[in-house]
């Protein structure tokens, strides 16, 4: 009898456990499934006074806010999550405060923007029909790469820009379908554009020219933040946390004070030695962004992404399986991940230069 007793407690014991057990599942079914903050279409908002579409940061925040810290690492910027993996860092060691300049870093979305003229690679540039074909010395047309849009960013430029699109195009023999290859002046092309109700290039243009852009299509998505100039007492406490192990098994401290991505306006983030005649002490200082009489006014780098991480592209939230090329993922390397640097000197025209690992 008293056995008998002890079966029917422990089985009413095992029913509450599993009734609590179906509670908690269902709980957590119905939180991940209703609760909008776990369901997003897009981390893009329209806001008035942008042309550009923006990054959602706050929406980034709620996404992200499980990623152990180890999972941080703040490598080239591409993907939401890399935004939030430096701005994570920065926030958790204190950057607030020290030396700094505004910048816009894009990440990107896959296919072209709702206007013509905004921030993108590959596809149509925006060139008025009246402007020719760039060709090189001997007349062989340019491939056209990527254009960057100023209209959003003018306030943090150091000097005026003498349009609001910036387009650049490489000589035909500089890509092979995954690396740009540039290292003579030549190499590249630039050309600014007046936003302006005219006609443009188009596909059918292209086609009977027979001139070509990079195969793919990306659009720009802006977000702004801060460039900080790297000091002593900064690279302390990245030191520091990397060798508490930190964040990332591969974190490196130089990724972390300037944005290493595509980004108009704050502080170049060099992978190498810088343009000739800087030295150390003053390459990353905010007021050394000259070089000689041309002002540092943006960088053009090499695309990547967080291919496992959720919203890898801003308008894409499935993962991609990791460099698994019929996900329809392009990539376009400046030599081995490197990076364009772009000064504008007085007469409007382009100087340039290209680091890479």
């Amino acid at each position: 009898m008293k056995l008998q007793e002890i079966n029917t407690q422990r089985l009413a014991g095992i029913s509450i456990i599993l009734i609590i057990l179906c509670f908690l599942a269902f709980s957590l079914f119905h939180f991940f499934h209703s609760n909008p903050d776990n369901n997003m279409d897009s981390i893009i908002l329209e806001k008035p006074d942008k042309q550009h579409p923006v990054l959602d940061y706050e929406a980034c925040e709620r996404l992200y806010a499980a990623t152990p810290s180890e999972k941080l690492d703040g490598e080239t910027i591409g993907s939401p999550f890399d935004i939030y993996s430096v701005e994570t860092i920065r926030k958790r060691l204190g950057f607030e405060g020290y030396s700094s300049l505004p910048t816009d870093v894009f990440v990107w979305s896959e296919g072209e923007p709702k206007k013509p003229y905004l921030t993108k690679i590959g596809g149509l540039p925006y060139l008025p029909k009246d402007v020719p074909w760039p060709s090189d010395a001997e007349g062989k047309p340019y491939l056209f790469v990527t254009q960057i849009c100023f209209v959003d960013s003018k306030d943090i430029v150091p000097v005026p820009v003498p349009g609001d699109v910036l387009l650049m195009f490489v000589r035909h023999d500089g890509w092979d379908g995954e690396y740009l290859q540039c290292y003579d002046p030549e190499d590249l092309h630039f050309q600014w554009v007046k936003i302006a109700d005219q006609p443009m290039w188009d596909q059918q243009a292209m086609n009977e020219n027979s001139v070509q852009s990079v195969e793919m299509s990306y659009s720009g998505v802006i977000h702004r933040t801060r460039d900080y100039e790297r000091s002593d007492e900064l690279y302390e406490k990245l030191d520091a946390a990397k060798a508490r192990k930190q964040f990332a098994k591969f974190f490196q401290s130089f990724f972390i004070p300037e944005m290493s991505g595509t980004k108009i306006g704050g502080i170049p983030h060099y992978i190498q030695d810088g343009p000739p005649g800087r030295d150390d002490v003053n390459m990353y200082h905010v007021s050394k962004r000259m070089w000689d009489e041309a002002a540092y006014i943006c960088q053009f780098t090499s695309l990547s992404f967080s291919y496992e991480t959720p919203f890898p592209l801003c308008n894409r939230e499935k993962p991609f399986r990791l460099y698994v090329e019929n996900e329809g993922c392009g990539r376009l390397n400046i030599g081995d991940c490197g990076s364009i640097y772009l000064f504008l000197k007085p007469d409007g025209t382009i100087v340039w230069m290209e680091e890479c690992y």
